[in-house]
């Protein structure tokens, strides 16, 4: 018997569902040239802004990790490097690929975001198009991924690499995957699609933790879609076929819970269960009412302290979010694949990222804009396709989808507009969610430049604020806050600040005393040198432990 030949190009390119017999018809070419020359359009000129000296400087320009791309530079990435609250390797060598051919060069590093965001803006079109099965279905949902204002902070801040990279691997393994689910017959084809699934899914795993719940996506698209036979025995079957995707996902996990374990950015918290529950449901109407309203996107919206969740604001958030969920089980009651598919997957995406995996850690981050990139593919999928059933198909959906991008596009672009530096990203921040964290940093901003009216304005509008959830700052930003106290000659201030800072370092079993903190307070500002210092002296003169933190 002859062995079976197979045309690699074909698979490859087998894995876009077609409707008729040509692997790419014109419309599809056409729409795509059209919506990704827009889109670029629209983000060129952010490819000219200044890096955000909020993450973008102690990740990338004072990363020495990211500057050497030799094996050792790689494998210290992959098995050594603990600056992260994350295990993100790929991303760091994505930077540091960026960084051997261009330098610290922003325009370099956003174009590769852009470049990511507008290949995924492709995968979505051929994804919406195999779970919709109408071509103007897919034109809305890419719009819509590619140009809604929601995106524009994953684009244009340059550390934000890990979302555009996690979310371009994720979307091709997923394609990959339901080929290999749709061909059981084609064995050599079918296993070259597995093959190449795994290794974007282990891409994508590599990247950000947030591609977990793909084997689990994959499991469902076979159960609702492809029920042949015995359920069970076809979902023991399929789980089989996906076992090396779980322990996989179980070891990226815990490379993750090891590098949250050691690093200074992990803010332990005591929430109730009830808490951990109102935030975990909050966070879908969060999102959910920044699609239909972006009227106000910000990078920071932090969660409240423990104690001070339960307010009226968090309440109706936590019952909206709620029954968004609800909505996605009423549909699977009634046998709606589409919709359950696409609501329980946008659960799945949403509740896998960091920001709301609270059951299972005492930790919280803020919840954003930019955790919402990877899931919004699948929620504009679901809003699409609810169009297409109120409006019908044609025309109308067409016209629709005309509107869609020329609203976006004026919104993203003055959304683009926030980012050019630090301060505006700042300024913007404090009129849409004014928190302490920002309005310090902002403070501190504007004494830097020698604007000491802006930061007293700042400064004391910031202490009147309600306290909010910081990042476990280094002592270096808490010394930063202490010597924008003194310079706005605020000393009570500036002895909360290094109280922080040396709560923060270390256990001590008695109060550390305002005589103390009064020996780093001088008029020039306290010193670096000074509070390490202290910090050894404490250790040995009373009963003080130094944790054990990366800063």
């Amino acid at each position: 018997m002859a062995p079976l030949k197979i045309n690699y190009w074909h698979v490859i390119l087998n894995i876009i569902p077609q409707r008729d017999s040509r692997l790419f018809a014109k419309k599809d070419i056409i729409f795509l040239c059209i919506i990704t020359s827009i889109s670029a359009w629209v983000y060129y000129p952010s490819l000219y802004y200044d890096f955000i000296l909020l993450d973008d400087d102690w990740l990338i320009i004072d990363n020495p990790s990211i500057r050497n791309l030799s094996v050792e530079g790689i494998k210290h990435l992959f098995f050594h490097d603990k600056l992260d609250a994350f295990y993100y390797p790929l991303t760091y060598v994505s930077l540091a690929i960026d960084y051997h051919f261009f330098g610290l060069d922003p325009f370099w590093m956003k174009l590769h975001n852009l470049l990511l965001h507008l290949g995924s803006g492709v995968l979505v079109y051929f994804l919406a198009k195999n779970f919709s099965g109408h071509q103007w279905v897919a034109w809305l949902v890419t719009g819509l991924f590619l140009l809604h204002p929601i995106q524009a902070e994953n684009v244009t801040w340059a550390c934000l690499r890990r979302q555009v990279l996690v979310q371009f691997n994720f979307l091709l393994s997923l394609l990959l995957m339901l080929k290999f689910v749709d061909l059981p017959g084609e064995k050599k084809a079918r296993w070259l699609y597995y093959l190449f699934g795994f290794i974007t899914f282990s891409a994508a795993m590599l990247s950000k933790f947030v591609a977990a719940p793909l084997p689990l996506l994959v499991l469902l698209y076979a159960w609702l879609w492809k029920k042949n036979g015995n359920s069970k025995t076809m979902l023991l079957k399929n789980g089989a076929l996906l076992l090396p995707f779980f322990l996989f996902a179980g070891l990226i996990y815990f490379m993750n819970h090891q590098a949250r374990a050691q690093n200074f950015l992990i803010h332990e918290l005591n929430y109730s269960w009830a808490e951990h529950a109102l935030i975990f449901f909050n966070s879908f109407s969060f999102y959910a009412g920044k699609v239909f309203y972006p009227g106000c996107l910000h990078l920071f919206c932090p969660a409240p302290v423990p104690g001070k969740v339960m307010t009226l604001f968090f309440m109706a958030g936590g019952i909206a979010g709620a029954l968004l969920i609800v909505a996605g089980f009423v549909h699977l009651l009634f046998n709606q694949r589409t919709f359950a598919f696409l609501i329980f997957s946008y659960i799945l995406l949403i509740a896998s990222s960091a920001n709301t995996m609270l059951f299972v850690s005492d930790t919280v981050s803020t919840v954003a804009d930019r955790y919402f990139y990877i899931a919004s593919s699948v929620f504009f999928l679901y809003i699409s396709m609810i169009a297409e059933r109120l409006v019908g198909r044609g025309n109308i959906l067409l016209l629709l989808t005309a509107l869609v991008i020329l609203l976006c596009i004026p919104l993203t672009k003055n959304q683009l507009a926030h980012w050019k530096n630090t301060n505006t990203i700042m300024e913007r921040g404090m009129r849409c969610q004014p928190t302490k964290e920002f309005g310090y940093r902002l403070a501190v901003d504007h004494i830097k430049s020698e604007r000491l009216d802006d930061a007293k304005r700042v400064f004391e509008k910031t202490k009147k604020l309600p306290d909010d959830i910081y990042f476990n700052n280094p002592f270096f930003i808490w010394i930063e806050f202490a010597n924008m106290s003194i310079r706005l000659e605020d000393t009570v201030e500036a002895r909360k600040f290094l109280l922080a800072a040396l709560q923060r370092d270390m256990n001590c079993a008695e109060p550390i005393g305002t005589e103390v903190l009064d020996t780093l307070i001088k008029p020039e500002g306290v010193d670096y040198k000074d509070y390490i210092n202290l910090r050894t002296r404490l250790t040995q003169e009373k009963n003080c432990s130094l944790k054990p933190h990366r800063f």
